[in-house]
């Protein structure tokens, strides 16, 4: 009669979800999922969720909440991949201060420098072939040459710093005289994410702050030559003030 009781309550092989015996290349398409509290946005462990009921409990508020099996629904969230550090960043973190060095980033006058050199070219020739004075439209194309060589000089000097504490977040550009430098309370940052430019084929930084006014997005750091790179600050900067990572509907796709 026992041997019969244990036989009845054992689980068959057959009864099993099949996917806990496929091979690891086989599970690598599975994606890891988080749940999070829609009342206090804490991350709620698995001990906490009722896998048969689909029922939810947050420790932080006391919430009680339904889980819903589909994974789009806000409550669940993909895990981002880590991304290691790419070339052109360094970091140092010391004590409660992280520095982030970034070279090679791209500047506005840059880009107007693509666009105005040949203007300024076709204006010379059409003057040498006017028989006019080439002064005016020469010194332009010798600041224009004389920009060039500096940036290349100095391409692999770090030309943004970020530098972040409990108090402030600052941003600050060399040389100076291409952009003022950032400040933001720390306290008042809500979320980092990562945009697209429309036309240009880089990426920005940019953060969404809160203010006595409301939520307003701020751009942090333009013209960020890979996704890459710009997702690495993001993780970097949000894992130091402790920002725990959302999806804001302006940000790009993994």
């Amino acid at each position: 009669m026992e041997r019969e009781n244990i036989e009845k309550h054992k689980t068959r092989l057959k009864d099993l979800d099949n996917d806990i015996f496929n091979s690891p290349e086989e599970q690598s398409d599975v994606e890891a999922k988080k749940v999070y509290c829609p009342s206090c946005s804490s991350q709620i462990t698995s001990k906490d969720i009722n896998i048969h009921n689909l029922i939810g409990k947050c420790n932080s508020c006391d919430s009680i909440f339904p889980v819903k099996a589909d994974f789009n629904n806000p409550q669940i969230q993909q895990t981002k991949t880590k991304i290691s550090r790419p070339a052109g960043i360094d970091l140092f973190a010391f004590q409660d201060r992280l520095d982030v060095a970034i070279s090679n980033v791209a500047t506005p006058l840059d880009y107007m420098i693509l666009v105005l050199l040949p203007i300024i070219f076709i204006t010379v020739m059409a003057f040498i072939k006017a028989k006019l004075s080439i002064l005016a439209p020469g010194k332009s194309i010798g600041l224009l040459i004389l920009y060039t060589m500096f940036r290349l000089i100095t391409r692999t000097r770090p030309n943004i710093l970020i530098s972040a504490d409990k108090e402030e977040l600052v941003i600050r550009r060399w040389p100076a005289f291409f952009a003022s430098t950032k400040y933001y309370e720390t306290s008042s940052i809500d979320q980092l994410y990562v945009k697209k430019t429309k036309d240009m084929h880089t990426f920005n930084l940019r953060a969404r702050v809160n203010t006595d006014s409301g939520q307003k997005d701020v751009s942090l750091v333009n013209y960020i030559q890979t996704k890459t790179s710009a997702r690495y600050l993001e993780q970097e900067i949000e894992a130091y003030l402790r920002i725990k990572d959302q999806q804001v509907p302006e940000e790009i796709e993994e």
